[in-house]
């Protein structure tokens, strides 16, 4: 149920996004008459190497993100309630280890040693203020070092970035993506719009809320949008604001299916889910 009481209706669809594949390309690749399709074989020279299964030492952090020197030492006070806390999101790679997302507050990693979450965005300033708003996680199944964080409060803000991290959030990269967020909008805790493919780490997947869905093969650095999508769902995801139960929310989750590939190539089927109340409940 939403903040209305409207009941919400949601449309899952699965996608064929690729066939034989190679590297990290998701198109459709031409056979040896010239005709593209899911059947062809792509050159043999293109071939990506399997991903290995974590198996470093890495220890979950407990001590506070690096602070700028100074004569003074400082630490956030604990401020009770606030906010809301959208999403909860733990690492396959490193038992314990999880991160959670709020719409206003930023994102946050447990430290189980003394049993309290630590913020992990507290560098975000008003000049970047969009950031703070965390509209969802990503972590990498293979190393526990990798996590991922589309940030964007609000959707009349603009295009939005997706955060990259490869030391468990002590740092990140700000990546752009042509889509807007709406970490403080209706619907943010719907499920992780954002995903990482299991079979082949460097590509993501981001399902925005009015921008259909996204694609990087460079771990977030870039993004492009998967237009086959535009003739099935255009009319449930490329309407209105994608916030409220009277627009839709657009694509609410990304959902890999492992086993429909394997390691070293792009996972070719995934499931998406179309936050919509009108429509049919099925495609």
């Amino acid at each position: 149920m939403n903040r209305t009481g409207t009941a919400l209706v949601t449309a899952s669809v699965s996608v064929w996004l690729g066939g034989v594949v190679a590297c990290v390309d998701t198109t459709h690749h031409a056979s040896a008459d010239g005709a593209a399709g899911p059947d062809a074989v792509p050159p043999a020279t293109c071939q990506a190497a399997p991903p290995v299964a974590y198996s470093g030492d890495a220890g979950i952090p407990s001590e506070d993100p690096a602070a700028a020197a100074g004569p003074y030492a400082w630490h956030n006070v604990v401020i009770k309630g606030g906010g809301f806390v959208s999403g909860i999101v733990m690492s396959p790679a490193l038992p314990g280890l999880t991160f959670a997302r709020t719409d206003v507050g930023g994102a946050y990693r447990f430290d189980p040693t003394n049993q309290r979450w630590m913020p992990l965005t507290d560098w975000v300033g008003h000049a970047n203020s969009n950031l703070i708003g965390i509209e969802s996680i990503a972590v990498d199944p293979t190393d526990p070092n990798k996590v991922y964080l589309a940030a964007g409060e609000y959707l009349w803000n603009g295009n939005a970035s997706v955060l990259s991290s490869t030391d468990m959030g002590r740092t990140w990269t700000t990546n752009a993506i042509p889509a807007p967020m709406g970490g403080n909008a209706d619907g943010r805790s719907m499920g992780e719009r954002l995903a990482v493919d299991p079979n082949l780490p460097s590509v993501l997947y981001f399902g925005s809320r009015n921008a259909g869905l996204w694609k990087s093969m460079d771990s977030a650095q870039t993004w492009t949008q998967v237009t086959t999508l535009v003739d099935d769902l255009g009319a449930l995801i490329g309407l209105g604001a994608g916030n409220s139960a009277g627009t839709g929310y657009g694509l609410t989750f990304v959902l890999f299916d492992p086993s429909s590939g394997s390691p070293g190539s792009p996972t070719p089927t995934i499931y998406m889910d179309v936050g919509t109340t009108t429509g049919p409940a099925l495609m």
